[in-house]
């Protein structure tokens, strides 16, 4: 037996109700595996948070990451959310980041590759325009994997020890 707990037009989530050896919950895929690959994730949860969810399609092809830091002129993504937790999808990897420690990283890359010149391909991570919707043109810092987690880590290696 199962208990439909999410439900919208494009993902459908079943968490089992009583005996289920297969599974605790399910997911209909309708279009978003970075969704549903963190939804797995979550079946192993033990507190009560929430979670950004990022998906870029294209990384798996280009070895870098988008990630949003404005819509038409105003914050957006990562940097405007609520949420406790952000999860980067690339394919089934699931990169997961505390979101308060990820949007200050952000920020401070952001910055730098301004004041370094922005130079593409130079830099591990850049600033980029993007206008795939004409109604919605984002800026986002475009980040090699690789260098991404490898920064990541050590940037919050370094805000521990300033604690």
């Amino acid at each position: 037996m199962a208990k439909t707990v999410i439900q919208n037009s494009n993902l459908t989530v079943q968490k089992a109700t009583g005996y289920e050896p297969r599974w605790d919950l399910m997911a209909y895929k309708k279009g978003h595996d970075g969704e549903n690959a963190v939804i797995d994730w979550l079946a192993t949860a033990d507190d009560t948070f929430t979670i950004e969810i990022k998906n870029d399609v294209q990384a798996r092809q280009t070895g870098n990451v988008y990630l949003e830091l404005s819509c038409n002129g105003q914050v957006s993504g990562v940097l405007r959310s609520e949420a406790t937790w952000v999860s980067i999808t690339i394919g089934s990897l699931i990169l997961t980041f505390q979101r308060d420690l990820f949007a200050e990283f952000m920020s401070e890359k952001a910055t730098e590759a301004l004041h370094n010149g922005n130079k593409r391909g130079k830099n591990p991570y850049w600033i980029a325009d993007t206008t795939k919707d004409p109604k919605y043109p984002t800026r986002g810092l475009v980040y090699n994997i690789a260098w991404l987690v490898t920064d990541v880590i050590a940037y919050e290696r370094a805000a521990r020890l300033a604690a």
